[in-house]
């Protein structure tokens, strides 16, 4: 099988854990951002992750694959819907996060080959969040101060003994953020959030 993923993308990450957590043979596929070819002629749409199978079929969003791959190995997550008053946190807490994120991601993942793959993916996160890379830059302390506090709120989400047995899908979803929060721009985590992370972090596979 084959899992085509950007290595920015926190929906990627989602099956990309489960299939390091179950050892499952999955090719990790890094598509560039400016590769408008690859995702069309699997699916019909520019879209990532996608999971493309022995038999040749796709299947399509995040979740949907995360749990098919789940079911192929040991089945790690203990339940399959993500918690909502976490949804409305991670909804509060996004725009900080792309914020400060974004203009390392440029650097150091591997879809960023060539000044198209940046220059597309600079012009989106600076309409998201209207505002330049060169003002995120500037930024960067102030807001790094306030997820640093802000992330305590994650916390009470983090249940699993031992989460590279059994997580919850909200687990799942909340690692992507601090996986990349910890390796772009060091953060301090909060000591539950950083035993969970070094948990997991050494079963990615690349």
């Amino acid at each position: 099988m084959k899992l085509y993923v950007y290595d920015h993308c926190p929906f990627s990450m989602r099956p990309r854990l489960i299939a390091g957590l179950n050892a499952l043979p999955v090719e990790i596929c890094v598509i560039r951002i400016s590769d408008d070819t690859t995702a069309y002629s699997l699916v019909g749409k520019k879209v990532v992750p996608i999971l493309e199978q022995d038999d040749g079929s796709c299947m399509i969003e995040s979740l949907d694959i995360t749990l098919y791959l789940d079911s192929l190995g040991s089945k790690k997550l203990s339940d399959t819907t993500i918690n909502s008053d976490f949804e409305t946190l991670r909804h509060d807490f996004l725009k900080d996060y792309v914020g400060l994120t974004s203009p390392c991601f440029i650097h150091s993942c591997r879809e960023f080959q060539s000044d198209s793959d940046i220059n597309r993916y600079q012009q989106r996160e600076e309409a998201f969040l209207e505002t330049s890379f060169d003002d995120l830059k500037k930024q960067a302390e102030a807001r790094k101060s306030h997820v640093e506090t802000f992330i305590h709120s994650f916390i009470p989400f983090i249940t699993s003994t031992d989460p590279t047995e059994s997580l919850t899908v909200t687990e799942l979803v909340l690692f992507p953020y601090l996986h990349h929060l910890k390796t772009q721009i060091n953060i301090t985590l909060p000591e539950p959030l950083l035993r969970f992370w070094q948990h997991l972090s050494s079963k990615i596979p690349i």
